[in-house]
Parts: structure tokens; sequence; C-alpha cells
């Protein structure tokens, strides 16, 4: 488990192009998926917010590393790691798309993706430490949950999608303060939530494979509330944790989406 050095392989990327010819490989990177392709790597990367390469990057980058974008983050990962018991997981770090105004206002300058053996983080360079430790804690907290459950992107169900979002984000305000919790969490009301639920969400709860989650997830698409599922899930953790006060966090992280569900204000026989 570590902290992989982005700083060589960011330098040579964002070159002149004289520099450089074509994408330079990173090894400690695109080994977790062999058979893509350094131009398949680079494009998943920016569409998962990296800072994209076009003029004035170069300054940004250098801005970027001139922050200090690793500081605090190995020490948090350790704790992390104690906490929720959790995998050896490399976790890289990436500067944020500056010219992506929905990046920095509504996901306030921050955004992930967790993979059971590796996290992959995009943050501004003026982010603070608190939500430097708020992403890598919801981020490494999915790697965790995955671990404990032995579950993938194909195998995972919808309410398991939503409770996994719930449980993160309940950690962040656990460990780090309500101040730290991403804002599409309290979107809506018990009643909003509840009629969606019911009218939409609870027939396909225990539908499986991530991909397919994703209108319920963030809405957006067939009239789904934007959030939805985020929002039902804190909602879900919440409620549930609020007859469970004294449940450590590697005791939550281990209980499964049915008894959240179950002991939540979303459950009726």
């Amino acid at each position: 488990m570590a902290i992989v050095h982005t700083e060589n392989w960011l330098k040579e990327l964002y070159a002149p192009s004289k520099e450089v010819k074509g994408i330079p490989p990173f090894f400690q990177l695109m080994r977790y998926f062999p058979d893509w392709s350094k131009e398949e790597w680079l494009l998943f990367l920016i569409n998962q917010g990296m800072l994209p390469l076009r003029e004035g990057s170069r300054e940004n980058l250098h801005q970027w590393h001139e922050s200090g974008p690793e500081k605090g983050v190995t020490e948090t990962l350790t704790r992390l790691k104690k906490t929720f018991m959790g995998p050896d997981v490399d976790v890289f770090l990436f500067p944020l798309n500056m010219y992506d105004d929905r990046l920095l206002n509504v996901m306030n300058g921050k955004t992930g993706i967790s993979f059971p053996e590796f996290i992959l983080l995009f943050f501004q360079k003026n982010i603070t430490l608190k939500e430097k430790q708020a992403l890598l804690l919801h981020e490494y907290h999915h790697a965790s949950r995955l671990h404990h459950h032995e579950n993938n992107e194909e195998t995972v169900t919808l309410l398991e999608s939503m409770v996994m979002e719930g449980m993160a984000e309940w950690e962040v305000n656990r460990l780090l303060g309500e101040k730290y919790v991403s804002r599409w969490m309290r979107l809506y009301s018990d009643e909003f939530l509840l009629s969606w639920w019911n009218k939409k969400v609870k027939g396909r709860k225990d539908m499986k494979g991530r991909e397919h989650h994703l209108p319920y997830m963030y809405g957006g698409r067939f009239g789904f509330p934007q959030w939805l599922g985020y929002s039902i899930g804190y909602r879900m953790v919440e409620s549930y944790m609020e007859k469970k006060k004294r449940q450590r966090p590697i005791d939550l992280l281990k209980t499964p989406a049915s008894v959240i569900y179950e002991s939540s204000c979303f459950y009726s026989k």
C-alpha cells in the first residue's frame, strides 16, 4: 500500500509535444488494466476529472505540485487502513480539470474513483487538508467495503451501491465533521425520498451491475432527481445509525446492506 508518485509522469505528459513522443508509459498505474492502450488510459483519466492537455495546463500542473499534493495523505491512509481493517491499495494523485465548472463548483474541487486494488484522487491546488482527507476517506471506505463483502462492479446491487455511498459519507461526518459531508447527501426531505423509494427504487434494489445503477444514483435521466441514490443511501445509513449509536466504524462497514435497510426509515413490511 502506497501513495504512488505521479510527478515525473505528469511532467512528461504535459511537456511540449516536441519534447515527448506520444503518451509516456506509467507502469505502476497501467499494469492494472494491461489490455488498455496508453490512449485509452489517458482518455479515462481525463474523463474522470484529470487536467486535460491544453494551453495553460503546464502552469496549472506546476502550481498544483507547488501546493504539496501529497501532504498528509500517507498518514491519513495509514490511519484509515487501521480503522477499516482495509486492503493494501495504491493511491494515485492527479491535478483536477480546472476548466470544468461542474468539478469546481458542484464537486467542490475534488473527485475520485475506487477499485479493489487502487484509488485515483483528483483535486485542485488550493484544497484544504481536511477536504483532501474527506476525499481519501470516502474512496478508501469504498475499497474496504468491496474488500470485506467480496463485491465487484458486476455483482454489486443497487441497494449496496446506495448504502456504500451513504456509509462512506457517514464516516466522513463521524470522523471529520458534518462540514465535510458532500452537499448532495441532504438535498431532499424524508417524505420526498420515501416517495421515490417506494414508487421507483424499491422494486429495483436487487438489480446487479453498477453500470445499471447510474440513473438511480446520479439522476438527470428518465426523470430521476439529481443525486437521488446518494441522498437515499445517506439517509438510510443515518436512520440506521440513529438506532445503533455506538457501532464502531469497522462494525458498520461489515454490516450487510440488507441489515442497514431493514433497520432504516425506508423499510416497511
